[in-house]
């Protein structure tokens, strides 16, 4: 649950809000939990579409109106409920959680000793400062963007975000593509979805670029790491020999064996061709004759030849 932010704690309270949502929202990602809640705070979002709750948030949005209870406190907490009562009674349903964080937000920007307001010039503040420095440029635009009056509208809010990441190196490409997507919509009448999807699809090549370096970075760390561990990492898989190809030693053998062939291994004729696994050289030498054998690997295992069975047992 929540409590009334002070001054000093606003910035706390959003993030925790940020934070309680997504835990909630296991089915959702960060990226949309943020711009679920955004829309609580921005002003070309009608008060009145804040009402109606896609069946996907239907849950979150129940447990969140929970967890504003301990906010509903003093000449704030009076105003909703007194709302609420004629909304049940006229329209049979509550307000929606997304609501009572608009009305919060709202009476927050009217006491100017409970939240500190952004306006344009502190939009415009925000300055580009290097490629290696995009999650702290993402910080300090959001943060912005969070606290902004509603003088600010999302158009001039997604210019100057445009115009602040055209001069990136890294994501220039993107940009260009962007562009060339988005041709002439700066000019013409766009609806406020329109717009929205120029400054999301802005926000979302910002990410990426920014997720791109967080993985390279840790990479690098891993290689590291493996580097100092010997150049080996835990992941490697051991080495080991393939069916068929030679060892590090190999075995020779020479056996003396009496009879005609009869064993584990049987011949052909008197002295007996011994297939076995390995690639070691045999000879059977016996009171008929002798015989040369090299052994012969098929998938790692010697194949038997059964002829000289067949003759032992008279068939």
């Amino acid at each position: 649950s929540f409590s009334m932010p002070s001054t000093a704690g606003l910035q706390k309270f959003q993030f925790l809000l940020y934070d309680r949502v997504a835990e909630c929202a296991l089915n959702k990602t960060e990226m949309q939990v943020c711009e679920w809640l955004n829309t609580a705070i921005e002003p070309d979002v009608p008060y009145e579409k804040l009402a109606k709750t896609k069946s996907t948030w239907s849950s979150i949005n129940r447990k969140l109106i929970v967890a504003l209870g301990p906010v509903l406190t003093g000449a704030f907490g009076r105003s909703i409920t007194e709302e609420e009562a004629e909304l049940i009674l006229k329209k049979k349903r509550r307000l929606t959680a997304l609501q009572i964080l608009r009305r919060l937000f709202n009476h927050l920007q009217t006491n100017p000793e409970m939240k500190e307001v952004y306006g344009l010039q502190d939009l415009m503040a925000v300055q580009w400062q290097g490629d290696k420095n995009k999650a702290l440029f993402r910080h300090n635009w959001s943060t912005k963007v969070l606290h902004l009056d509603g003088t600010v509208g999302a158009k001039v809010r997604t210019a100057f975000l445009l115009e602040r990441m055209a001069e990136s190196t890294d994501m220039a490409t993107h940009i260009t593509l962007h562009k060339a997507k988005y041709r002439g919509h700066e000019s013409k009448a766009e609806t406020h979805q329109e717009t929205q999807q120029r400054y999301d699809d802005l926000m979302g090549i910002l990410n990426d670029a920014i997720k791109v370096e967080v993985r390279a970075k840790n990479r690098a760390q891993e290689l590291k790491a493996q580097a100092k561990a010997g150049g080996k990492g835990q992941d490697d898989p051991p080495t080991v020999a393939a069916p068929g190809e030679k060892g590090d030693g190999k075995g020779k053998g020479k056996g003396k064996g009496k009879g005609k062939g009869k064993g584990k291994s049987e011949g052909k004729g008197k002295g007996g061709e011994d297939k076995g696994k390995g690639k070691g050289k045999s000879k059977d030498k016996s009171k008929d004759g002798k015989g040369k054998s090299k052994g012969k690997e098929s998938g790692g295992w010697a194949k038997l030849d059964t002829s000289a069975l067949k003759v032992a047992d008279g068939r």
